[in-house]
């Protein structure tokens, strides 16, 4: 009998340490904020630009993904950070190099470069750049241990025009 409590209780000890283990995983949230405070619908097209040959190629039959935002209001999504991250920002994927910022179908803004990731271009205004001085950051709280954060960009009557018209 006292050789099983002996195993009973490492087992317990064992069970006790994988608990704690497991749940020591560190997950928070970050959110990804697109304002449009103009007057028009928003629509961004987020693709894939590949290059063919030295040709590159607007690539939107895959991994493309579009997110329309209605006049003076805001999109918004929540990510989870930490152990189990999703994919940084407002794309649901990392395949995303290049966006269009099109207003009632009429102007564009085009944005994209030959990096990996537009996140890691020099574009003013980069609308991938969650990073930078795009993008207001703000702290919304504390979990696990990590700052949590709101990146918030802002579309403006400004970039409706600058955009150019399209054909």
């Amino acid at each position: 009998m006292k050789k099983y409590l002996i195993k009973m209780k490492r087992y317990l000890i064992l069970m006790l340490m994988v608990v704690a283990i497991v749940g020591c995983e560190k997950e928070y949230v970050y959110e990804y904020v697109i304002e449009n405070e103009t007057g028009f619908d928003v629509t961004i097209e987020g693709y894939d630009r590949i290059d063919i040959q030295g040709l590159m190629i607007d690539n939107f039959l895959e991994n493309a993904e579009f997110i329309t935002v209605s006049p003076h209001s805001n999109y918004s999504v929540i990510k989870e950070m930490g152990f189990h991250a999703e994919p940084v920002g407002v794309f649901n994927t990392t395949d995303i190099d290049s966006v269009n910022i099109i207003f009632n179908d009429k102007k564009i803004i085009k944005q994209f470069c030959d990096k990996a990731t537009l996140r890691s271009c020099e574009i003013e205004r980069n609308i991938m750049g969650y990073e930078t001085s795009s993008y207001i950051r703000t702290r919304i709280g504390r979990s696990s241990g990590e700052k949590e954060y709101r990146f918030t960009y802002t579309i403006t009557e400004q970039d409706y025009n600058n955009a150019i018209p399209i054909e």
